[in-house]
């Protein structure tokens, strides 16, 4: 069920309505507007909420289209962007869609279910902390996108944790189930990069809009470097921990190639040994009559001897080849 919330702050107030009626949706020329829709399974509520505020059809489609990957359109009235949002919860990513709808004096953002993301830019917002209740809705819209690109780094930062666990465990558990985490990770990587790498192309596509246009402030697009400078940052990041997982890859499986290899050596080193001493305890197995050996008190004693003396002679011989 899709819930509406508005938010609409000037310099000096704040005002803050939640489960928000479509009949109370109005825009003031003197105040910012927020007006934040969580959920987006009920596409007559998007049509209506489109219909008031003047939003271009293909935006709306876009709305409830959520895997389609990040991407900007500019339309007549405004500038329709789309997000992925990242959580990392119980080993699992969670990508979801964020669409933000960039209009005059107001920003619209449509979110698939509810989450705590932006509790801290809303409690800036009421506290008025830093300076954003002191531009228009581009800097919100700035804003909006800055945090989700920020809530990247909390990802990316388990992900590397993971990584660093493995690297520490890889020599003294299962190689295998090591090689199977191992795999998740890359795949989540993958996945990541796939959600993010767009939105430098987004960023951009901003920065290219020319400054001082109603919808995109000078002071916005400086602000707006930062976020493709983190960006930037993030998107690095994701290539060094896919550097580091198929480093782990190939330490892993050039770890179970040199565990097989000592299996194989040492079972070769007994067989090698035991070569002898069946030769030894064959030639006597013969079972001739007239055997120079074969009643002689000492002779069983002596084949003993014998065979410990020809595998303590291997043993030093090999270990002064060092192959054991």
């Amino acid at each position: 069920m899709s819930k509406i919330n508005l938010l609409r702050y000037s310099i000096d107030s704040v005002e803050e309505i939640a489960n928000l009626q479509l009949v109370d949706i109005t825009v003031s020329e003197t105040e910012t507007t927020w007006l934040e829709v969580v959920g987006i399974d009920e596409l007559n509520i998007i049509e209506q909420i489109g219909a008031q505020i003047g939003m271009h059809h293909l935006a709306i489609e876009d709305v409830i289209s959520i895997k389609q990957r990040p991407k900007i359109d500019d339309y007549e009235r405004g500038i329709y962007i789309s997000l992925r949002t990242l959580e990392y919860i119980n080993e699992k990513i969670i990508d979801e869609q964020i669409s933000i709808y960039i209009c005059k004096d107001m920003v619209v953002s449509f979110s698939e279910r509810a989450s705590g993301l932006f509790n801290s830019l809303k409690d800036n917002l009421r506290a008025k902390k830093g300076i954003l209740r002191n531009h228009g809705a581009d800097f919100l819209a700035y804003a909006i996108i800055d945090t989700v690109v920020d809530n990247y780094f909390i990802a990316l930062n388990k992900i590397s944790t993971i990584i660093n666990s493995l690297e520490t465990e890889l020599s003294t558990f299962d190689i295998v189930q090591h090689l199977k985490d191992i795999h998740h990770i890359q795949r989540q990587i993958i996945s990541v990069r796939q959600s993010i790498w767009p939105v430098r192309e987004v960023i951009n596509h901003l920065l290219r809009e020319e400054p001082g246009t109603p919808l995109l402030t000078p002071i916005t697009c400086i602000y707006l470097k930062d976020v493709y400078d983190h960006v930037v940052q993030v998107i690095e990041n994701l290539d060094l921990m896919r550097a580091l997982s198929r480093g782990l890859q190939d330490m892993a499986i050039s770890s179970m190639s040199y565990r097989m290899n000592e299996i194989i050596k040492i079972l070769t080193i007994v067989s090698t040994i035991f070569v002898p001493l069946t030769f030894i305890t064959s030639l006597y197995g013969m079972n001739f009559e007239y055997m120079p050996e074969i009643k002689s008190k000492y002779g069983y004693i002596a084949v003993w001897c014998l065979m410990l003396g020809v595998a303590l002679f291997m043993i030093r011989y090999f270990r002064r080849k060092r192959w054991i």
